[in-house]
């Protein structure tokens, strides 16, 4: 059963295809639409699952489902194919935007958007490959685009409550607006031009971190091992971190290994102890005091009052 804690929605008339939802959910079960969505985390964490069916070009037929399951977190933006079933789970203060359009808007602008090959790649091209691309089918803004981003959506949303003269001009041009930063954004961030390598680069670097730590936040892991994954110095590699990020690589690698932490706090009957070194917390007593540090109470208390954090 899917609980939804607080959905505000905004529908234009249906000769318009285009709207958005501001939700804040606890969970949301697999579904599909038959419309292209576009998901921005505006704040939280969650799990999140993609349910694909490859499709085998020599037998016809799709063959095994494929699920996708990746840490989301904010500043993110990924796009759901029309068709393509996902799923939240294990959610953490989350709040997002869904940005929802039939396929042939993009088609019908792109004489004004080709110019920018990132909002092909990522909005069209890299949902029908993600399989092929592990984990790459979202993007981490940089914070200028965040930024942009956030300020695009909550004019996007006021034209498209106020229903103002000129409304879906206006609302056709802050979504024409909104690829466009995120079409430039994904290109530096995977297809560095040749006047900015040294800096997209580091992106890159970053991303791949990020990744790395996402996939491997159970692992005893250090400063050197990750800097060293994307071959950099440790204090090279911290200070990119950080300015890409606004947390340090450590400050990072707790957050994700807490929402795990929690997560099986809630929906398990696991040890403290286990826990604590499922998710890369060697010592129990350590990972008790972090926790009361980031959360307020124990973990302990956590587990008995089954306590999420509230969703605003």
């Amino acid at each position: 059963m899917s609980h939804i804690i607080r959905s505000e929605t905004i529908f234009t008339d249906l000769t318009f295809p285009l709207s958005v939802q501001r939700l804040s959910q606890e969970c949301l079960d697999h579904h599909s639409h038959d419309f292209v969505e576009v998901v921005y985390v505006a704040k939280g964490t969650a799990q999140h699952d993609i349910y694909t069916l490859p499709m085998d070009e020599e037998l016809g037929r799709v063959v095994a489902p494929i699920t996708i399951s990746d840490v989301i977190l904010e500043g993110d933006i990924f796009v759901i194919a029309a068709g393509e079933q996902h799923a939240y789970r294990q959610t953490e203060e989350l709040r997002i935007f869904n940005i929802l359009f039939m396929p042939g808007l993009i088609e019908n602008s792109f004489i004004y958007l080709q110019d920018v090959p990132g909002i092909f790649d990522f909005f069209v091209v890299e949902p029908c490959f993600r399989t092929e691309m592990a984990f790459r089918y979202k993007l981490r803004l940089p914070p200028i685009a965040r930024l942009r981003v956030e300020a695009c959506l909550d004019m996007l949303v006021h034209e498209l409550e106020g229903q103002q003269a000129g409304y879906r001009a206006a609302a056709m041009g802050l979504f024409l607006e909104l690829l466009v930063i995120v079409g430039r954004a994904y290109t530096s961030v995977y297809a560095p031009s040749p006047y900015a390598i040294d800096l997209q680069g580091k992106r890159n670097a970053i991303q791949e971190a990020i990744t790395f730590i996402e996939q491997n936040y159970a692992e005893i892991l250090s400063l050197d091992t990750i800097s060293g994954h994307v071959f950099l110095s440790p204090h090279y590699f911290s200070e990119c971190f950080k300015s890409e990020t606004g947390l340090s690589p450590w400050e990072y690698l707790t957050r994700v290994r807490l929402a795990q932490a929690k997560a099986l706090l809630v929906s398990s009957d696991v040890s403290i102890t286990d826990i604590a070194q499922s998710v890369g917390f060697g010592d129990s007593s350590y990972f008790s005091k972090v926790f009361k540090a980031r959360e307020g109470i124990s973990p302990r208390t956590y587990r008995k009052s089954g306590t999420k954090s509230k969703i605003v």
